[in-house]
Formats: C-alpha cells, structure tokens, sequence
C-alpha cells in the first residue's frame, strides 16, 4: 500500500490488484514488506504497527486508530461484499477469504 499527500494530509492510495495469499497453502503467507519487524501476515499484531509508526517517526496512537478505523470498516462492510460476489461469480473462496479477514481483524484489535 502507498501513501498519498494532499498538502501536508496522507491518505491511502487505492489497492487494484490484491490477492489473498492466505487461503492457499501453496503460496507464501508473508507480506512483501515487513511491518515493524514482522512480515508473516499471522504475525501482525497491534505491536507490529506501533513499531512501524515509530520507526517511520509516526505517532504510534494515529497509526492505530487508522488501523481501529479500517477494522471496523472491513469488518461491516466484507460479508456483503463477499455476498455480492458470490451471487455473481459463485465461488467458495469469498467464504474463506472472509473467515482469513475476521480473523486477522480479531487478532488486530485483541490488544487495543
């Protein structure tokens, strides 16, 4: 994910392309870049983030509220969307997806 500035406020860029690597053991489970020292997506914990923020000379508590924010976005949002798609393009894999993104979101706000 990229960082876009408008002045002196950052955004996130749009993701086009993503796949989620998760649900196929085959495939590596690790992101491309670490965050905080952790790369394995299993592996990134709220610690993971706070690090990163002070690492890039960030407040670590507006990293997680980003991060509470996006959570609970996801979270609302992702059962109808995997539904939609599902109606559209049936597949199982909308399902398993949504059980990698539930519990990843768990695992982000266990500790907050």
């Amino acid at each position: 994910t990229s960082v876009l500035y408008h002045g002196k406020t950052g955004t996130l860029a749009p993701v086009y392309d993503l796949l989620s690597t998760e649900i196929y053991p085959m495939l590596s489970h690790e992101s491309a870049m670490a965050i905080g020292k952790d790369c394995e997506f299993s592996q990134i914990t709220r610690k993971s983030f706070e690090q990163m923020a002070l690492d890039c000379q960030i407040r670590p508590g507006a990293v997680l509220d980003q991060i509470d924010k996006l959570v609970s976005v996801t979270l609302k949002h992702a059962p109808s969307l995997a539904n939609d798609l599902n109606a559209k393009y049936p597949s199982p894999v909308y399902a398993e997806i949504l059980h990698v993104i539930e519990r990843q979101s768990t695992h982000l706000v266990a500790n907050a």
